[in-house]
């Protein structure tokens, strides 16, 4: 009989979940934007600008939901968990290590990119480092995380690899991965509103 390699929730995870959420509204507390709800319910602005800031509202809770894939990835990472070979043919964690991955390259891009373009237009502002980017890649880039998510799910399942694990970490990366593809067509058409 084989070992399980399932999860239980323990006090340790719900620790990291909140802990997780505290870092992205710390995180998140110099942002430019500002969560603007209540004029969702304006009575004073027209249809196409209430969904365009219900698209800007959305975004903004979406950088909260941040950390949740990174700690996921390290909930699953921690004992019981399966090997790396069972391990890396679970929808969700997949899911997760590919958020996690896209939202630290396109973070590493942009700040490289904000960094040789101060070194080039002043050399005396290579310095100080903005982390202005932050608002940005979390908010601004949640449909890149799901076409990443696609790409992997299509990957895994073309591949014959897709194995779900019963387990509430990896329903729980399955419910993020889903979410994360279902924003794309939302992000896609919220340019064509303004």
């Amino acid at each position: 009989m084989k070992p399980d390699s399932r999860r239980k929730l323990t006090l340790l995870d719900v620790m990291l979940f909140v802990a997780a959420f505290a870092f992205a509204a710390w995180f998140l507390t110099h942002s430019p934007d500002t969560l603007g709800i209540s004029i969702l319910f304006d009575d004073a602005i027209d249809a196409r600008r209430r969904v365009l800031e219900g698209w800007k509202t959305l975004q903004f809770l979406i950088a909260r939901l941040s950390g949740v894939p990174a700690t996921l990835c390290v909930l699953r990472l921690l004992e019981p968990r399966p090997s790396r070979r069972v391990l890396f043919r679970q929808p969700g964690f997949v899911a997760c290590c590919v958020w996690t991955a896209t939202l630290l390259a396109i973070g590493v891009m942009k700040t490289l990119g904000q960094q040789m373009s101060r070194s080039f237009l002043r050399p005396d502002a290579t310095s100080t480092l903005s982390f202005s980017w932050a608002s940005v890649v979390l908010s601004y880039h949640i449909d890149e995380c799901g076409l990443s998510v696609a790409a992997a799910w299509l990957t895994l399942a073309l591949g014959g690899r897709w194995r779900p694990e019963p387990s509430w970490i990896d329903r729980m990366g399955r419910a993020l991965g889903y979410f994360s593809i279902a924003i794309v067509p939302l992000a896609v058409l919220a340019p064509y509103l303004r």
